[in-house]
């Protein structure tokens, strides 16, 4: 099944909401405010989570090293932690890195932001509030 149709609907949800969103704070709906600033969040969610499946399922599909590029890490740490920083900071959890020697290496960057930040995403999700990863 494409899913493009699937993130065009998640895109819209979002849209919506953030329309809905100004008119309710108008309007004094608080209520239904938070409800649909609720909604935008769960829109972006499953947007990311559409997206990471169809990236894992060409992940499955590619030979990684069919054409592989030579990749700075430290990108690819900054890369995989800025997209884990939201879920942290709601967290109060302190992430910090260290690339010794600037290294790079052989691979598809893609692959190797997403498989890294499955590993940071797992880290936050399950470390107390207010911890360091």
């Amino acid at each position: 099944m494409d899913a493009q149709p699937r993130i065009g609907v998640v895109g819209a949800t979002g849209a919506v909401g953030k329309v809905t969103l100004g008119l309710l704070a108008e309007r004094g709906y608080e209520r239904v405010r938070a409800f649909a600033q609720r909604l935008m969040v769960e829109a972006a969610r499953l947007g990311a989570l559409v997206q990471e499946l169809i990236d894992l399922s060409r992940v499955q599909d590619d030979d990684p090293l069919d054409d592989p590029e030579r990749i700075e890490v430290e990108r690819v740490v900054e890369r995989a932690v800025d997209a884990v920083r939201v879920a942290a900071e709601a967290k109060r959890i302190r992430i910090s890195t260290r690339v010794a020697d600037a290294p790079s290496v052989l691979g598809d960057e893609a692959m190797l932001v997403m498989a890294l930040q499955n590993l940071v995403s797992n880290a936050v999700q399950y470390s107390p509030d207010g911890s360091h990863v």
